[in-house]
């Protein structure tokens, strides 16, 4: 039959160095950790990244009239989806992407009901852009407390 531990010889260095290089493409970010910690520090790390853009643009110039109004919005909406699209290049790991998809839909959808009330603006009609702003930070508030939800610390961003 031959040596039934032969196997060892060759089995144990293969998985030592298999280990090692998993370690180290880790170490060095090529490979991101594994489950929701992992996955919640680098959307969190990718969402902060844009912190102090918004910050530089300031609270909304409310008293300043529609026109700087809208245009302060437009300019934070841009970051909420340079944001949002960054905080979607991250990988889901299974075991909470339900949640985390269900919370960055509903980012999405707030966004996108910003852009609209920017674009209402625009033409003219702040009747129109401020309904859309309305139904906007209700479902900011909705994607924030799912996110907050799902473990979430700093996604979504801007709201």
């Amino acid at each position: 039959m031959g040596d039934d531990t032969r196997w060892l010889k060759v089995g144990v260095p293969v998985v030592g160095v298999l280990l090692a290089a998993i370690g180290l493409l880790y170490a060095s970010g090529i490979m991101p950790p594994f489950g929701k910690t992992g996955y919640i520090e680098r959307a969190d790390a990718a969402c902060a990244k844009h912190r102090p853009a918004l910050a530089e643009l300031g609270p909304a110039p409310r008293s300043a009239g529609p026109d700087a109004f809208y245009d302060h919005l437009r300019r934070v909406v841009a970051v909420m989806r340079a944001a949002h699209r960054d905080w979607g290049a991250i990988t889901m790991p299974p075991g909470i992407a339900s949640s985390v998809r269900d919370a960055y839909a509903s980012t999405d959808t707030a966004i996108r009901l910003y852009e609209q009330s920017v674009e209402e603006a625009g033409r003219g009609d702040l009747a129109k852009a401020d309904a859309y702003l309305q139904d906007a930070n209700k479902q900011g508030q909705l994607a924030f407390t799912k996110s907050r939800a799902a473990g979430l610390n700093v996604c979504p961003v801007g709201f």
